[in-house]
């Protein structure tokens, strides 16, 4: 008979503080989430792949069993904001970090450093479509692509 047990939990705690991560491990975490989503997806159908070379994407897919490959740049948040009872995804892209490739695909995601889990949603938009419809500002002489 067992007079004490322990029991372990496998959710995390929340911190009692916040978190101060720095962007490069959010960037982390965010293109191995992706990476992972679309290995699991597509079904064994996908292959992601890190560049060796910073050319500007973060990653480069590829259907098995043939030579197109999408490259792919990932952007990430660790919060959202509030507006009206809603929760939408604000982020400022300076234009000059954008690669205008035109197979190329930017994709946007939520990571929340309190709970760390794959997020539910991604949205995938390619990167000429981005271009044309995203609205743009101009702060301190830098332009930037506002995806609000």
């Amino acid at each position: 008979m067992v007079k004490g047990t322990r029991t372990a939990y496998l959710q995390p705690q929340q911190p009692q503080g916040t978190r101060r991560y720095p962007p490069s491990a959010l960037g982390a975490v965010s293109e191995d989430t992706v990476g992972i989503a679309l290995m699991h997806g597509s079904g064994g159908m996908a292959a992601v792949a890190r560049p060796m070379i910073d050319l500007g994407f973060d990653l480069y897919a590829r259907r098995v069993g043939t030579m197109r490959v999408v490259p792919i740049q990932v952007k990430a948040r660790a919060s959202l904001e509030n507006m009206q009872g809603y929760r939408y995804f604000n982020y400022l892209l300076a234009a000059k970090d954008l690669q205008r490739d035109p197979s190329g695909f930017l994709m946007f995601g939520y990571v929340p450093w309190r709970r760390p889990e794959p997020f539910q949603t991604v949205l995938a938009i390619p990167i000429p479509y981005f271009v044309r419809h995203c609205s743009r500002v101009v702060e301190d002489g830098v332009e930037y692509f506002a995806f609000r």
